[in-house]
Order: structure tokens, then C-alpha cells, then sequence
């Protein structure tokens, strides 16, 4: 099988063209027009500077008559509180305050019409931080990726984003999306409730889409749901948008992972708790089995449940997440397949190998399990490596002894073992 590279997240620095506040810029005119008035043979410069001088004075007085302009209407409050309802499921726009909520409207209904100069009154500070926050809320805005440039009024922003589609391709992808999202909620609307709608939709990524380091249009559910191309900001993505497009609250996390670098993965509300979810490392490729291991992998480990529903203490074993935007704490690991299968151990005893042995007596074919330390899994490891689960499948599968081989794999930074003949 083709190996898959190792996961990473590519992303653009917000590029920042900055113009002088307005002050200043009216001072440094005035004492040029004062040089220049006592020079007699400089008509042309005069001119240059007389237009600069036209076009801040217009600007000062624009700002002065109409602000930085206005999205509502005289009935401010009624109109604001359809804005606070549409944004209901989205978790950082709810946390804003109403000046910070304004500003959050103004960008993202810019976004939409992909307008190229949007006047806000806000700084800089303020821009980039809901910025991020409506990408991380709204991953349906795939013509545009987060980089823009902006020009300082002072009392306001002219926010100027970079969109990486022009309107006609925009609309045809819209499109091109919605046509796939149709598909998939088929199939993942088949669970009757939200844990099973998110199990589904972590794993119809996984069996639907390839990792691709150098996909086109990789930070974005262009990627995922149409060219079934991507990497881990298109995973986290297409998560969050096909569990919000079922009324369920999601969002995009970035952050750092030992060793892998740059990674995304996301936090979602399941049954009125938050739970990490981390599709892309999900996919079995991300773990280091032989050849011949993935040739006999079961079924039934082709997703790696570890990575659904997990609490903070264990998805933070790996990874950080980044410190600009706060994330909901996550503390509940009800959900978590190890648990709802009972298959987590707090410690190594008889009762493991108990389970273990009743497994193949079934005639199950893999079996695997989590413990909630390093001490009791490096005990299981061990009783695995002196040969353990070969002894138990030769003793109890009934199956003749030439056509048995065994194979494990696990991982230290979750805990997990997994077993299979």
C-alpha cells in the first residue's frame, strides 16, 4: 500500500500592509506644503501634494458624517438578535461582546461577497483575533484561507482579505460541495443520535478521502469533500461542517503535535458535552505498521478510535493546542470507544486476559484495549512481546497451528494495544 507522508499544516502569515494614522500623516503634509510655499519652481510636487492632502481630508471627514459604517438598520436590537440566533451553533460569535459581534457581521458578510475593501472600526488587535475566530467558526468559507492586508485609518481598518477563487468559481464549488454533503449526510445520518452521528462522519472521511501532503486547495472542504484529496486542516474542516450542517456544535483547533509539527483537529459538542475529535489521525496510516501489517488488517481497525471523543488528558498527550483562541475544556471521556466497549483498563490483572481469552473463544478475529497509564500498558506489552497472545489464539481459536500467525501493534503515546490473527 502507498505510504502516506507524515501530517502537516500548511498555513500563510497574515501579510500586513500598514499606512501612518491620519495625524501624523496631516503633519508631515502641512510641514511639506510649508517647504514647498517657500520654493517658487516646484508646481508639479505641489500638485501631488495637494491631492494627498484632498483625499485625508476626505477620509477625516467620511469617518466624521458616517463612522465606519453601519449593518443595521433603526431596529438595532431585533436585527441583532437574528444575527445572535444564526449564529447559535458556532462557539466563539456566541462569547463575543455586541461591539466585538458588529465587527465579526461586518467581516464575514464581506467574506461572502467576497469584497475586497471592507471598512471596519475596529484595530488591528481586534482584527486578526475575529478573524480567526470566524474561521475557526465557519469552515463553509473555503474562497478564502485567513491572509489579507489592511490599511490603518486610525479610527478604521480598510480590511482588504486575499480570496483564492474569483465569484464564478466560487459559486460552481459551492455547488460541487453542497452535491457531496448530500452524499455523505446520507450515509452518516443513518445513526439515530449524536454520538453516531459523529462516529459516522469520522469514519466516512477516513474511508472516503486521502491524505495528500501537496493536495490542491488543501486548507479548505473543497479539498476533502470534492477532490477526496487533502490534509489535516481539510479533515478538521469537513468534520466540523458536515456535524454542524446536523445542528451540532464544532469547531476547527490548531496546534502543535510532538514530533509531526503544525496539526488541526477539532472540538465538538456531543449529548451537551465537548469532546476532541482528530479525524486525520484517525486513519490508520498515521500509525508505523509493516507492510505486511496493513496488508491483514482488520477491518475493524481501519479507523482509530482512539482519536474519537477522547478528554483533553488524553488527546494533550501528544500535542498543544495554540494559545490564541481558548477552547472549551474537555473532561469527559464517556464516549470514547475504550470505554463504551469496555475495553479500558485502570490497571493490568487476570481480568484483561480474561477478556482477551473470551474474545477469541468467540471467535473474534483482532481485539485491542487502552489503559489509563504507562505502567499498566508496558506490563500488557511485555506479557504481549514474552509471547502471550500467540499462546492464547493456538490454545482456544481451534484452528490447526501451520496456519496461525499473530500480529500486534500499539502505541505509547495513547496507550493502546491491538491485537489480531
Amino acid at each position: 500500500m502507498r505510504k502516506r507522508k507524515n501530517n502537516r499544516r500548511t498555513n500563510r502569515r497574515l501579510r500586513r500592509r500598514k499606512k501612518s494614522p491620519i495625524m501624523p500623516v496631516l503633519f508631515v503634509i502641512l510641514a511639506v506644503l510649508l517647504l514647498v510655499e517657500s520654493a517658487d519652481k516646484m508646481p508639479q510636487k505641489m500638485t501631488q501634494l495637494e491631492a494627498i492632502r484632498e483625499q485625508v481630508t476626505l477620509e477625516i471627514e467620511d469617518i466624521k458624517e458616517n463612522g465606519a459604517g453601519e449593518i443595521f438598520s433603526e431596529d438595532k436590537d431585533e436585527e441583532l438578535a437574528q444575527i445572535n440566533e444564526s449564529n447559535r451553533l458556532y462557539y466563539y460569535f456566541p462569547n463575543l461582546n455586541e461591539e466585538e459581534r458588529v465587527v465579526y457581521t461586518k467581516i464575514i458578510n464581506g467574506f461572502n461577497e467576497m469584497d475586497t475593501n471592507i471598512k471596519i472600526q475596529t484595530d488591528q488587535e481586534q482584527l486578526a483575533k475575529i478573524i480567526r475566530m470566524i474561521l475557526a467558526d465557519h469552515p463553509e468559507i473555503f474562497w478564502t484561507e485567513g491572509a489579507y492586508q489592511f490599511i490603518n485609518y486610525g479610527p478604521y481598518i480598510v480590511l482588504q482579505p486575499d480570496y483564492n477563487c474569483d465569484a464564478s468559481v466560487k459559486q460552481q464549488r459551492a455547488q460541487e460541495i453542497e452535491n457531496e454533503v448530500v452524499r455523505a449526510l446520507e450515509q452518516i445520518q443513518a445513526g439515530t443520535s449524536q454520538y453516531e452521528y459523529v462516529k459516522n462522519t469520522f469514519t466516512y472521511l477516513i474511508d472516503t478521502v486521502d491524505y495528500v501532503a501537496d493536495a490542491p486547495d488543501n486548507q479548505n472542504i473543497y479539498s476533502t469533500l470534492v477532490n477526496k484529496r487533502t490534509v489535516c486542516a481539510g479533515y478538521a474542516k469537513a468534520t466540523q461542517y458536515l456535524l454542524q450542517r446536523m445542528g451540532m456544535t464544532a469547531l476547527y483547533v490548531t496546534g502543535k503535535v510532538v514530533d509531526r509539527g503544525d496539526h488541526a483537529w477539532n472540538i465538538v459538542q456531543c449529548d451537551g458535552e465537548y469532546y476532541q475529535v482528530d479525524t486525520t489521525f484517525g486513519d490508520p496510516n498515521f500509525i508505523d505498521y509493516s507492510s505486511e501489517q496493513m496488508e491483514t488488517l482488520p477491518g475493524e481497525f481501519l479507523h482509530d478510535y482512539y482519536y474519537l471523543c477522547c478528554n483533553d488528558e488524553m488527546m494533550y498527550r501528544d500535542r498543544t493546542a495554540d494559545a490564541e483562541l481558548p477552547v472549551p475544556v474537555c473532561s469527559s471521556a464517556a464516549y470514547n470507544y475504550y470505554e463504551m466497549n469496555n475495553i479500558y483498563y485502570e490497571s493490568y490483572s487476570p481480568d484483561v486476559v480474561v477478556d482477551l481469552t473470551n474474545s477469541i473463544l468467540n471467535g473474534e478475529r483482532s481485539w485491542s484495549c487502552r489503559f489509563s497509564n504507562q505502567e499498566a500498558y508496558r506490563q500488557m506489552f511485555a506479557e504481549i512481546q514474552n509471547g502471550l497472545y500467540s499462546k492464547l489464539v493456538l490454545e482456544n481459536s481451534g484452528q490447526a497451528v501451520s496456519s496461525i500467525r499473530t500480529y500486534f501493534s500499539y502505541r505509547d503515546e495513547t496507550c493502546v494495544i491491538k491485537l489480531w490473527y
